[in-house]
């Protein structure tokens, strides 16, 4: 089970609230950026913002040997393929930028 780190916001003169600036950079948190607040009975909740990645699915392959009727494969007119290597090595690099990297799934269902 995951531990919950505690962190303090400052409320200043005004009733800005402001945030760690570590914790603002790994949520990806810039200046401007409108968060959204949910009230709840015992608090209240911020949302990272819609403009941070949390999580990514990585499909290799588009050849799955699966018949869902609501898979968008249905309705495509592509060639079965693989993602080329050179592809995959360059999104792994481009996920690697992000001040915090989301969790990475991988899909693989090919027909063998």
């Amino acid at each position: 089970m995951e531990s919950i780190k505690y962190k303090y916001a400052e409320v200043d003169d005004r009733g800005k609230i402001t945030l760690p600036s570590a914790m603002l950079a790994r949520y990806g948190i810039k200046q401007g950026v409108k968060l959204l607040l949910t009230e709840k009975p015992h608090g209240i909740r911020i949302r990272q913002p819609a403009t941070t990645l949390d999580k990514v699915y990585i499909e290799v392959t588009n050849a799955c040997n699966f018949s869902c009727r609501t898979c968008m494969r249905n309705i495509w007119d592509e060639p079965l393929g693989q993602m080329s290597d050179t592809t995959f090595e360059k999104t792994v690099e481009a996920l690697r930028a992000f001040p915090s990297p989301p969790a990475v799934f991988l899909e693989d269902w090919v027909s063998r």
